[in-house]
């Protein structure tokens, strides 16, 4: 399940999502290398510099992903905004909903902005909702 593509310095990446890959493909032989594996149904994909901004959603109780790799480690999913360096494949942060949030369809970097809200659920994001995990 293809997602996001995006040509990016040089690169086709996209993200695989039934398997919660980062990949590149070669467009001249179609081969393709993981950058990083996400703990997450992977959708939604920006840049920032080194850094791939990822988002992972829920999986829905349906038949659509009934059969896909990612489906098998339910339990161990997360939802949020996962940050890759593009250079390493290391994730280098998380943003973590517990709350509110259960499908990122698309994720984009406002350059300047240091409080963004999400429209119509202020009274869900309050206490609580984010899940930061503290430096390493």
């Amino acid at each position: 399940m293809p997602h996001s593509p995006r040509f990016y310095r040089g690169h086709l990446f996209l993200l695989d999502s039934g398997t919660g890959r980062l990949v590149t493909i070669d467009p001249k032989n179609g081969s393709v290398n993981t950058v990083a594996v996400l703990p997450g149904y992977a959708r939604g994909l920006a840049f920032c510099g080194q850094f791939a901004f990822v988002g992972l959603s829920k999986i829905r109780e349906t038949s659509t992903f009934g059969g896909m790799p990612i489906a098998e480690k339910l339990g161990e999913l997360k939802f949020g905004v996962w940050v890759v360096d593009v250079t390493t494949g290391q994730m280098v942060a998380t943003l973590e909903f517990d709350r509110a949030v259960e499908e990122i369809f698309s994720v984009t970097i406002i350059p300047g902005v240091r409080f963004p809200s999400v429209v119509g659920f202020e009274k869900d994001m309050i206490h609580g909702a984010f899940v930061v995990p503290p430096g390493t």
